[in-house]
């Protein structure tokens, strides 16, 4: 038996005597009035109407042998449509079983065999594009599942993909999704990328198809405190943080924070000045907003609404770089920084044992990480020092702070 295996589709819908070719098979459609005049070895329809006539089909000549063989096929490739089982007609020898799907391949005129086909249609899922949440380096989450028709058949179509247990952020992930039944398979590369959420001078008008939910972000990125200070952003690696120290003198709710101190000395007596460069100091408690509860995971202390007082672990993030990438090109006496990662770390000083010392020479950010009653960990950058380091500090010391986005 000579077996050739075309593709052919019969639409159910109301038309008019039409024919179309799909590689070498002929299929004919006609309406509840007229059987369509098909030729030899051809296969014709009669009537799929509105009123819930079922279709007929036959063929005008009888074949020798008649075969059985699967299809597997993506729908975008043939235009696919599926009969509803109750549509088909019982005991119709050229109809495969109820619940399946009726499509045939037919020979060209003159060969001597029908070969009826039970045809899958895959629909492959498309590339898709995320938005991370903040804070995070690697991102997991489900992937929209292909459609394979017909729903429920036996065998079913098993299908399975390669994607990775996480996707890393701002990078295109390739997935590789694999289709099978009986002997036939399909393949499918599916692009995933998850693109970091806004941050720092991202131009949303211009690129606002990144960030889909939301067309009203400012440009650039800020953050804002209670007194309408704003704060200009950065991304460096994973994370969203502010690009200044913060000035604030009240919480986020508008109540009083109890002692910020404004740097002034012998050397830098200007203290509106200092603040208005440096931003304030401030002890661990007030940076906090102690006391801290117990169950606290993101402490926003004395960050604006949205933002948080950032823990040590990640504060070492930033370690990914030398000290001379977060400081600023200006201030510091080596005058070694080149600020390649915006982070803009101003040698603002510290307040230690009841006196203001070493303004242009360094700079310190509390962590929410608490040692003891008295102890917190805090994070240094000196001048002529490559690297940035943690250490233990007195509560009562005043120390910058900068924010990260929850």
């Amino acid at each position: 038996m000579k077996k050739i295996f075309l593709a052919l589709v019969l639409l159910a819908a109301v038309m008019q005597v039409t024919f179309a070719q799909c590689g070498f098979v002929t299929v004919a459609y006609d309406d509840d009035v007229t059987r369509s005049a098909a030729s030899v070895g051809q296969m014709f329809t009669l009537g799929i109407s509105n009123d819930g006539n079922y279709a007929n089909e036959g063929l005008q000549q009888s074949f020798l042998y008649r075969g059985n063989d699967t299809l597997l096929y993506e729908n975008s490739s043939y235009p696919v449509a599926y009969r509803p089982a109750e549509r088909i007609p019982a005991g119709n020898p050229l109809n495969v079983e109820v619940g399946e799907t009726p499509v045939y391949l037919l020979p060209t005129q003159g060969l001597d065999s029908l070969i009826s086909v039970m045809a899958y249609g895959v629909t492959f899922v498309n590339d898709t594009t995320v938005v991370a949440p903040y804070n995070v380096c690697e991102h997991n989450f489900g992937l929209q599942q292909p459609l394979v028709l017909p729903d429920g058949s036996v065998p079913p179509v098993q299908y399975s993909n390669n994607k990775p247990a996480t996707y890393p952020v701002g990078a295109a992930t390739s997935v590789t999704w694999n289709f099978s039944v009986a002997d036939k398979s399909l393949t499918d590369i599916q692009q995933v990328n998850v693109k970091f959420p806004p941050c720092g001078t991202d131009n949303f008008n211009a690129d606002i198809a990144n960030y889909p939910y939301s067309t009203t972000l400012p440009d650039p990125f800020v953050a804002t405190d209670f007194e309408n200070n704003e704060y200009s952003t950065v991304r460096i690696d994973c994370y969203c943080w502010t690009a200044e120290n913060l000035k604030s003198t009240k919480y986020a709710d508008g109540e009083n924070i109890s002692n910020p101190m404004a740097y002034v000395s012998a050397e830098h007596p200007d203290a509106a000045a200092n603040v208005a460069r440096y931003g304030y100091l401030y002890n661990w408690d007030d940076a906090v907003r102690a006391p801290l509860a117990p169950e606290a995971t993101e402490v926003q202390g004395v960050c604006p609404d949205g933002w948080h007082l950032p823990t040590e672990a990640e504060f070492a993030s930033l370690a990914n770089h030398s000290a001379f990438e977060l400081m600023s090109t200006t201030d510091w006496l080596s005058g070694e920084g080149t600020n390649a990662t915006g982070f803009t770390a101003l040698p603002a000083g510290k307040y230690t044992d009841v006196r203001f010392e070493n303004l242009l020479g360094e700079t310190h950010f509390w962590t929410e990480t608490s040692v003891s009653a008295t102890i917190a960990r805090y994070c240094s950058l000196m001048h002529g020092c490559s690297e940035l380091a943690n250490y233990n500090g007195n509560k009562v010391n005043g120390k910058s702070v900068r924010c990260l986005k929850n």
